[in-house]
């Protein structure tokens, strides 16, 4: 770990300039609902078409934490980063051309790209934390994605209404470019020590022998299941409710969480992490109540508050641990699982969620959502009165 004094330095101001690009063409998720509905698909075909883009992300985590570990941050970043940026512009040439096997393969790829993007990001961040700052290096170079998300919704959700699908999808494409460019000047990481033999397959099924490890997994599972319930549903959702814009949500989430991390970047490490996650899961049950009974943008926006102070202080607490409990020569391995079952929790609800909301209505989207931060806050509880004397853990 890097013993330097500083977090903003020039890796952190190209590495954040870098993942908020990709962020927002991530964030602008919330936008895709309304291109499976203009393909003719419903609640179903939109949660299979969210679920895949997660889904692959998740089947190609041992792989991608395998690279990370052999070969090193800065090329994940850049093939990442490629597969992120490419995409779209075959949306925007296959628009006209329903959901064919062509625009699921490149949904897949997509989601690759992502999963591979930020496991990688957040690995470099563990790389250049001063010691003693861990959680603070994690939550600050986390506010790229934070502002990605006060970004990407309203932008695509008026480029959408304004220009049409089309021009979104060029937007899109032109971000991601820009954030291969800035990969391609990245400072190089931290490299493995070369004096050690290169991490192997079956060393990292060391990260699954951690029951602790199989906690933080089950941590990162809550925090998404209630985050993307609303990247996933929201934007359908509006506007069956007649509510006439859904991207002031995720303003309203991207300035609270950005709040929360700038005011307290040192709680986790002061107070610990654990601690600070039990208020921060029922946040997000509070958050998925609001957004059930949402009737107006104003609600979406005090939806979006809860949701911001909740996953603001819950991501780079979760995110922390699995650093913290990871070992030593597996930190990419055990990040790329970490974030591949956040993004298995993300896949699988959506799945789920579709198919009950094609057939019950999406007034069962956000109750089943706060499930499992609530079981979550639980848990923590139970562990945290089981070995009290662990506050920084």
């Amino acid at each position: 770990m890097n013993n330097s004094e500083r977090i903003f330095n020039l890796t952190f101001a190209k590495a954040f300039s870098m993942s908020f690009l990709v962020g927002i063409t991530f964030a602008s998720n919330a936008v895709y609902p309304l291109y499976v509905e203009h393909t003719g698909g419903g609640a179903a075909e939109i949660g299979r078409f969210m679920s895949v883009y997660f889904l692959s992300g998740v089947l190609a985590r041992p792989l991608i934490g395998w690279m990370i570990d052999r070969w090193g941050v800065n090329r994940v970043l850049l093939m990442s980063n490629l597969l992120m940026a490419l995409p779209p512009l075959g949306f925007f040439l296959l628009l006209d051309q329903g959901l064919s096997p062509l625009v699921w393969g490149l949904r897949v790829a997509q989601g690759l790209g992502n999963a591979g993007h930020f496991t990688a990001y957040f690995t470099l961040a563990g790389q250049n934390a001063p010691q003693g700052r861990l959680n603070e290096t994690i939550g600050k170079y986390g506010l790229a994605g934070l502002s990605a998300f006060m970004v990407g919704p309203p932008l695509g959700e008026w480029v959408v209404k304004g220009f049409g699908l089309s021009e979104f999808f060029l937007v899109m494409f032109a971000f991601g470019m820009v954030s291969v460019f800035i990969t391609l000047n990245l400072p190089k990481a931290e490299e493995r020590d070369t004096d050690s033999p290169p991490p192997s397959v079956k060393g990292m099924l060391t990260v699954f022998k951690s029951l602790r490890m199989w906690f933080v997994f089950f941590l990162g599972m809550a925090v998404n299941s209630a985050f993307s319930a609303a990247v996933n549903f929201l934007a359908p959702i509006a506007e069956e409710r007649g509510i006439s814009e859904f991207g002031p949500y995720f303003t309203a989430l991207g300035i609270t969480a950005l709040l929360v991390r700038t005011l307290g970047a040192s709680w986790g490490d002061r107070f610990g992490a654990r601690r600070m996650l039990v208020p921060a899961f029922l946040l997000y049950v509070a958050a998925m109540g609001v957004l059930h009974f949402s009737q107006t943008t104003l609600h979406l926006v005090a939806g979006g508050i809860l949701a911001g102070l909740a996953h603001g202080t819950a991501f780079p607490l979760a995110t922390t641990l699995a650093i913290v409990y990871a070992p030593p020569r597996y930190k990419g391995s055990a990040m790329a699982m970490h974030t591949g079952v956040m993004d298995m929790a993300i896949a699988v609800s959506a799945f789920v969620l579709g198919g009950l909301a094609a057939d019950f209505g999406y007034g069962v989207v956000f109750p089943l959502s706060g499930l499992l931060p609530l079981l979550a806050a639980l848990a923590i509880v139970a562990d945290i009165l089981r070995k009290p004397g662990r506050v920084t853990q």
